[in-house]
């Protein structure tokens, strides 16, 4: 669509739902469907250039770093494709659905995506090679964001992590739900200066501090110390009651 005044400018029809996010580089466009393909688009008049056809649907959104695509599918492979031409330049098997969209370290030549067995996985942007894998308590469906010497990527375990990109290694973690009101975290975080956003399912949106590793106490704290105070006073009560008799 035209930018100023919203006109139509083409449409393409894939043939099924469209839920992975265009990305728009040199004047292609790269975008994935339900019916397992990616496609690379003309930005111009919307033709098809190419398309690769991968084993299942593609939720995921695609990547780009140095004339190549990265994008997951369900099919449970990440793909590397050629810009030119969408030749599999290599694939890599995370074991199970993948959701999540590649986030590109181009410092590192490190590609960090998620996948449905729980896992948050980095390869080598070059060949396809495990770095590091990590894995947390669910799926991983969420997008990891890059800051610093970290990476930020939330679970449906409710958890949102913080992970060092070079070993994976977990540096500290946030679960406002405190696992017993855990809401998935799907959301891709976003950090902005030392502020880490991220939201849930449950409809909270977090601010956390990534320096200080900290956050504002989570309403689900109280609703626990409620729950410890009423059961704290049922026990109470009926002790008394048993004392009576």
């Amino acid at each position: 669509m035209d930018r100023d005044d919203g006109s139509k400018k083409w449409e393409f029809y894939t043939g099924d739902a469209v839920k992975s996010s265009p990305l728009p580089v040199n004047g292609t466009l790269y975008v994935g469907s339900f019916n397992g393909k990616v496609y690379a688009l003309s930005e111009s008049d919307g033709n098809e250039v190419w398309s690769y056809t991968s084993g299942d649907a593609i939720r995921s959104s695609p990547a780009f770093w140095n004339g190549t695509v990265y994008v997951g599918s369900d099919d449970g492979n990440i793909y590397a494709l050629s810009e030119s031409d969408g030749n599999v330049i290599w694939k890599y098997s995370l074991g199970d659905r993948v959701y999540s969209s590649p986030s590109v370290d181009t410092e590192e030549n490190s590609v960090f995506i998620g996948c449905d067995d729980g896992n948050i996985t980095s390869l080598d942007t070059r060949t396809g090679a495990l770095k590091w894998s990590f894995h947390t308590g669910a799926p991983v469906r969420s997008t990891p964001a890059l800051f610093e010497n970290m990476i930020a990527v939330g679970s449906d375990d409710g958890t949102l992590y913080i992970l060092n990109k070079y070993s994976g290694r977990e540096e500290w973690s946030y679960s406002p739900g405190y696992y017993l009101f855990s809401s998935p975290v799907s959301s891709s975080p976003v950090v902005y200066g030392k502020t880490v956003y991220f939201a849930t399912e449950n409809g909270y949106i977090y601010a956390l501090d990534s320096k200080k590793k900290e956050a504002p106490t989570s309403v689900f704290a109280y609703y626990i110390i409620a729950v410890i105070l009423v059961i704290a006073g049922a026990v109470i009560g009926l002790r008394k009651v048993a004392g009576r008799r």
